[in-house]
């Protein structure tokens, strides 16, 4: 777990980090979060994979928040390719692009979220899956985005309900109707 970093406890700040090429074979291929407030600014994750499932970011418990990061070419074998959360997670000023799930039948390539989640000032580009939402799959809670640009998710650019809070392209049409998913 946590192929460069394991996180199960306290306030965590990482900022100006690079985390590539690195490997868990089972949840987060960079960041593992067990519990804890997590805060990432101004990083990359690029090219980490992970066996089950956050090619990139697995949270499990505590909280996420992301600020002018990049995920990218992350990869994981189950559901979340850039990043797989299970906690209030907020996203902002960051891409998350050309992640991928390898799995049978799995969801979300970019993100695949089961606790509220908003999504700010962002892009989801070039995500994939084999099932449902390439860039974007809900499980549970309030995902919510605010002038977002989903791009070119494969099969479709979101699966589940997600809120448009104003402002967002999404280039397939998948992720602000209410029968997506």
């Amino acid at each position: 777990e946590g192929g460069a970093i394991y996180i199960n406890g306290g306030t965590v700040s990482i900022t100006n980090s690079t985390m590539s090429s690195n490997i868990s074979s089972r949840e987060g291929g960079a960041l593992f979060i067990g519990d804890g407030a997590v805060t990432i600014t101004n990083s990359t994750m690029s090219s980490n994979s992970s066996g089950r499932e956050g090619g990139g970011v697995f949270a499990d418990g505590g909280s996420l928040s992301i600020t002018l990061s990049t995920l990218r070419n992350n990869t994981a074998g189950r559901e979340g390719g850039g990043i797989n959360t299970a906690v209030t997670t907020n996203i902002t000023n960051s891409t998350i692009t050309g992640n991928t799930v390898t799995g049978a039948n799995r969801d979300g390539g970019g993100l695949w979220a089961d606790a509220d989640t908003t999504v700010i000032n962002s892009t989801f580009s070039e995500n994939t899956t084999t099932r449902n939402g390439g860039n974007v799959f809900r499980e549970g809670g309030t995902v919510r985005f605010r002038n977002t640009i989903l791009n070119a998710g494969s099969p479709a650019n979101c699966s589940g309900t997600i809120t448009n809070t104003g402002t967002n392209i999404d280039s397939g049409n998948t992720c602000f109707t209410a029968t997506n998913g």
